[in-house]
């Protein structure tokens, strides 16, 4: 071989090691650190959504008080819901528009939130989501109330 041809062969060889050390080194991410974040992102959603204290909200309650609240059903005439009388519809109003807001701003395209209670669901709240894959959040416990948000791409 010539001294030139050696030359080449040698520069070859580097860069092919080269390439396989930033193949090991170099790592693009992978599917679970990403589901990661998901997971976490629709578990301090839930979180945050549990403890948002709406505007019209009876004695300063929260979302997730309102919702233990749930005993009936009821609807307005007009649009002014009070918190007293109707929790579960000034919950199921705010939790809407909440994740209303999240679908807009996010990658996430629907979702679905549930609670339940002795195993009994008792609010259900659904947009394009719910027979769909999805990324659950770690469930809410409070006393026998179980609260779960799922987030759908």
């Amino acid at each position: 071989m010539k001294k030139g041809q050696t030359e080449i062969l040698g520069i070859v060889v580097v860069v092919v090691l080269i390439v396989l050390g930033l193949l090991f080194f170099i790592k693009s991410p992978s599917k679970v650190e990403t589901g990661n974040f998901e997971v976490i992102y629709a578990g301090n959603t839930l979180g945050v959504i549990l403890d948002y204290v709406p505007y019209n909200s009876c004695q300063e309650k929260n979302i997730g008080d309102l919702l233990r609240d749930c005993r009936f059903e009821c609807s307005a005439g007009d649009n002014t819901l009070d918190a007293c009388e109707c929790p579960c519809e000034v919950a199921k109003e705010e939790i809407n528009d909440v994740l209303g807001k999240i679908l807009e701003e996010g990658n996430f395209r629907g979702y679905y939130f549930d609670g339940v209670k002795y195993g009994n669901s008792f609010i259900e709240l659904e947009e394009n989501c719910k027979d769909r894959v999805g990324i659950f959040g770690p469930a809410y416990f409070v006393g026998s109330y179980e609260f779960r948000l799922k987030l759908c791409k």
